[in-house]
């Protein structure tokens, strides 16, 4: 394929796709090279950091009541307890943005129901998709992290020395 020479016709678009590509030079100022940075981030439900200082403390609550319920006695334990609690915490985020998906949604068409405004709402469509989507993967991490919770706490009850984490809260 490299050997193998363009008509005039591709050569001239390849010249004026160039020629268009070099006019392009990205945000110049500020206000648009934040805007840009976040242009990957639209719902935020995949994301390893979490922006927003209220959501990590949501989040930092959930793993703070989970340790205190489930009490893990060892790190590995105590990283599936985070797991789960990350689990729980993305279910919550999307029931909340199917909400206010079907908002919008009922704003933009006044006095149907949700499975009305769903048919009629393409944009509302490929958002609840989205989101069934990160549902059923935050299910599936849920209930993958409960068992592994569970066949530690098997293995450990049958040999495994167990680990007082209290010496460790001060430090972490």
């Amino acid at each position: 394929m490299a050997g193998r020479k363009l008509s005039k016709a591709r050569q001239a678009m390849a010249a004026r796709s160039r020629a268009n590509g070099a006019k392009s030079k990205g945000p110049v100022t500020a206000a648009g090279k934040a805007r840009s940075s976040r242009n990957a981030e639209t719902h935020g439900l995949t994301a390893a950091l979490l922006t927003d200082p209220q959501e990590r403390q949501r989040l930092q609550a959930r793993i703070d009541a989970l340790v205190a319920d489930l009490k893990p006695a060892t790190l590995l334990e105590h990283a599936m307890v985070e797991r789960i609690a990350i689990a729980l915490f993305r279910i919550e985020r999307v029931a909340r943005m199917e909400s206010q998906n079907f908002a919008e949604s009922s704003r933009r068409f006044p006095g149907q129901s949700d499975g009305e405004c769903l048919y009629h709402d393409a944009r509302c469509r490929q958002r609840f998709g989205l989101l069934v989507r990160y549902d059923g993967y935050a299910h599936a991490q849920l209930w993958r992290s409960l068992r592994r919770l569970q066949d530690l706490r098997k293995n450990a009850s049958q040999n495994e020395p167990r680990i007082d984490f209290s010496l460790y809260e001060s430090e972490v």
